[in-house]
């Protein structure tokens, strides 16, 4: 489901380049899992509470649920936590499910108002104008042609009739629509809810053509994710379901808004957590930033499609992230580093980085005649997480002054990674691996000549992941359901200037 923070259209133009990318040994996947949410009684009893403020006219919290429930993820949830619900609980769940509309065999109106039929689609019309229920159905059409036809993501889990439904019904203020799958399986057929209209005083200001072009491209793939694997982790599905936005309508540029809850503005935020309550939630779309990097990097948004294939199966995320990249001769240490390179946002890496806000920088350190030294550096990083160091030169230096960068982190073993930009004033950008021994230690050396450098800047890398307790995590924060083998990683780094010897 779509979060209904803000929807709108960001006009813009950014550069595209890509970062060359070194060709690495793979890292292998390090664990599986059985593909289930493992929910303890009283958070299924919570899930439910959830699913009905969101669908039942006049429960308490319904407004509440329709600005910050996930109802996609939660109706998906709701299906898998059935077990762990008391038989009473799992009843009232059960009929709550069914009041969602179900895929049809028939391309029959189960709603007021009829039916629209295309080549792909069967849209249910209980809107009171005809004319926007035929945009919608053009709509979806064209989602179809870019994700199906040209991206050559599978197509939804057929129904008896062949025709995906879509309902139009007036929902709450700030709820774009829903998809959810119709069997607790690991491949479903699934329907989607639209909203009727999308008027703009109930959607935040957002032109109404803006909010349905997004909702579709972004609900419909979830149907297409329910082909891959309905089990899989939020992250990838949101993270991969707001992609899919930008691959349909790009020049809206909607997923702009999930930014301030991305990798660039909270780089000591695992890439993989997917939120608990609130504003958190926000975190799990601010995983199309990885998204947007990987497609981006590559230059070829098949990448993602071959990530989901390999989900399809016991892998989950991080496996099929690992597996993909793998197939075209990369580790996934060496593809999340040059992540967080590109999340300090240099000249040639998002194509849309004019619009994104300012990097994070864990240190801002200007080094000269008078600073040559920045000391020890110390921080702390989780899994799938980066901190960058900013290094500026201060007054006029020597020519020949040189700078050194020592790195002391974990082994490479535990997916440590270490890179060094040098960027030019005539705005060119090149990153060095800092070569790490095998306890974590590091050093490189390079010319810091202020009259061809702007900025140095190092970022560390804590690429894990090693999810040793998969299916355990009550809270389910994270990839697989899982907690890291690798968080609470010390890195450490220094600084010095070497200005040449007076003749």
């Amino acid at each position: 489901m779509r979060s209904p923070l803000r929807a709108g259209a960001v006009a813009g133009v950014a550069i595209a380049l890509v970062l060359s990318l070194p060709s690495l040994t793979a890292a292998q996947p390090s664990s599986g899992h059985d593909g289930r949410h493992r929910l303890a009684r009283a958070q299924a009893r919570a899930l439910l509470a959830d699913v009905r403020a969101a669908l039942v006219p006049g429960s308490p919290g319904r407004r509440v649920a329709s600005r910050r429930t996930d109802l996609t993820m939660e109706l998906r949830d709701l299906r898998l936590a059935l077990p762990a619900l008391s038989p009473a609980e799992r009843a009232s769940a059960t009929a709550l499910l069914g009041t969602f509309p179900p895929p049809s065999s028939t391309c029959g109106g189960l709603l007021s108002g009829g039916v629209i039929r295309t080549t792909h689609f069967c849209v249910h019309d209980g809107s009171a104008d005809p004319a926007w229920a035929t945009t919608t159905a053009e709509t979806l059409e064209h989602v179809w042609s870019v994700e199906v036809d040209t991206l050559h993501f599978r197509p939804p889990v057929a129904d008896g009739d062949g025709l995906f439904d879509v309902y139009l019904q007036n929902l709450s203020p700030g709820l774009y629509g829903a998809c959810a799958p119709a069997q607790d399986s690991a491949h479903s057929t699934a329907s989607c809810l639209l909203d009727d209209d999308f008027d703009p005083a109930e959607f935040h200001g957002a032109p109404a053509i803006n909010s349905l072009e997004v909702t579709a491209a972004h609900e419909f793939f979830h149907a297409i994710q329910f082909a891959y694997d309905t089990t899989e982790d939020t992250w990838f599905m949101e993270g991969t379901a707001v992609w899919a936005e930008e691959q349909v309508y790009g020049e809206v540029n909607d997923y702009v808004q999930y930014l301030p809850f991305s990798a660039i503005t909270h780089p000591l935020t695992p890439v993989d957590y997917k939120g608990v309550d609130g504003s958190d939630l926000y975190y799990r779309y601010g995983a199309v930033l990885f998204w947007k990097f990987l497609s981006g990097a590559f230059g070829d948004p098949g990448i993602v499609r071959r990530v989901w294939e390999y989900a399809d199966g016991p892998a989950y995320s991080l496996q099929a992230v690992t597996s993909a990249l793998a197939e075209r001769g990369w580790s996934f240490p060496a593809a999340f580093a040059r992540f967080g390179v590109w999340n300090t946002l240099p000249a040639g890496s998002y194509d849309d980085a004019g619009l994104y806000p300012g990097p994070t920088w864990w240190q801002v350190v200007g080094l000269g005649r008078h600073a040559r030294d920045t000391g020890t550096r110390a921080v702390t990083l989780d899994h799938l997480t980066n901190a960058a160091m900013l290094v500026v030169p201060t007054g006029r230096l020597p020519r020949r002054t040189r700078l050194r960068i020592l790195v002391d982190g974990p082994p490479p073993a535990r997916m440590a990674h270490a890179t060094v930009q040098l960027r030019r004033r005539d705005g060119a950008v090149q990153v060095l691996d800092v070569p790490l021994d095998g306890r974590g230690h590091g050093t490189i050396r390079f010319r810091f000549d202020p009259r061809r450098l702007s900025s140095v800047v190092v970022t560390l890398t804590n690429a894990s992941t090693r999810m040793a307790t998969c299916g355990t995590d009550p809270a389910d924060r994270y990839s697989c359901a899982g907690l890291s083998a690798d968080d609470g990683l010390a890195f450490s780094v220094r600084a010095k200037l070497r200005l040449p010897r007076r003749r």
